[in-house]
């Protein structure tokens, strides 16, 4: 089924397929890239393309009895205001695609076509790719996880199943490189992942339950720990190879020692979302 909606910071959801909230009007394949560039006797010199914010505008049918319709427009606007207010990114899911953003105007009107209202809506989309994440998992060896080290205490959204050896070949279907999360799970000390011949290493113990999180869009690597406690482990980083360089797109080999598991999310950025039937 297709899936088209509004993602707060927090988790509340506006659907905008559904009867009470649908867009009838709008279009999120639209895009262009600006340049830098020089002019010629014939034509131009281009050195380069860059690309500012993105803004979409939608069209949303709001249809039930007074009470619905009321319901709907508050819960939109309570929704989509708090993200404003506190400066946090709502997501815009489209099928399996999403962009950052937020709603920054909105319009209501009667509608003319539909028995309800129309509210149009502009989305400011502050980085203006698509993202489409692509989620691996490596887990510890098969003997490693006979000694019981999967049993993790958090509910981790990532099913681990033992494998043999600390290699595996991933594809990474996109034309480019791209940004990624890694969480390396306890325990383990001094955390090395070689992928695509390069290696990410964080110089730190991590015990049973903790994990790291190396983010290669915010360049952060942080540690949770047992207590609670987030340590930031910036400094802590291989510097001779960057933790933040991205990965590289098609075939790519993961190697580690396989006495631990991480997982790893790839975030494929696209201009307009995946065309779906």
């Amino acid at each position: 089924m297709m899936r088209l909606e509004y993602v707060s910071n927090r988790g509340d959801t506006v659907d905008l397929l559904q009867y009470a909230t649908r867009i009838y009007q709008g279009s999120f394949h639209a895009y262009e890239w600006d340049y830098d560039s020089a002019e010629l006797p014939l034509g131009i010199n281009v050195y380069g393309y860059t690309r500012g914010e993105t803004t979409y505008e939608i069209t949303v049918a709001v249809r039930g009895t007074d009470a619905e319709k009321r319901a709907a427009l508050n819960n939109m606007t309570s929704i989509f205001e708090r993200d404003v207010i506190n400066n946090t990114r709502g997501k815009l899911w489209w099928d399996n695609s999403y962009i950052e953003c937020n709603i920054i105007a909105s319009q209501t009107a009667p509608s003319e076509t539909f028995y309800g209202a129309e509210k149009t809506l502009t989305v400011l989309c502050p980085y203006p790719f698509w993202i489409v994440p692509q989620d691996f998992n490596f887990a510890i060896s098969s003997e490693s996880a006979q000694l019981g080290f999967l049993d993790y205490p958090y509910d981790y959204k990532y099913d681990y199943t033992p494998k043999e050896g600390g290699r595996e070949d991933i594809y990474i279907n996109h034309y480019g490189d791209s940004n990624f999360t890694m969480h390396i799970f306890g325990s383990v000390v001094d955390p090395s992942v070689v992928i695509g011949g390069h290696t990410y290493t964080v110089y730190d113990t991590v015990l049973d339950g903790e994990y790291i999180t190396i983010d290669s869009r915010d360049k952060t690597v942080i540690k949770h720990n047992n207590n609670g406690e987030i340590v930031n482990l910036f400094d802590s980083r291989n510097k001779a190879q960057s933790v933040f360089r991205r990965i590289s797109s098609g075939n790519v080999t993961v190697s580690w020692s396989g006495s631990f598991a991480f997982s790893l999310t790839v975030y494929v950025e696209r201009s307009e979302p995946l065309w779906t039937t």
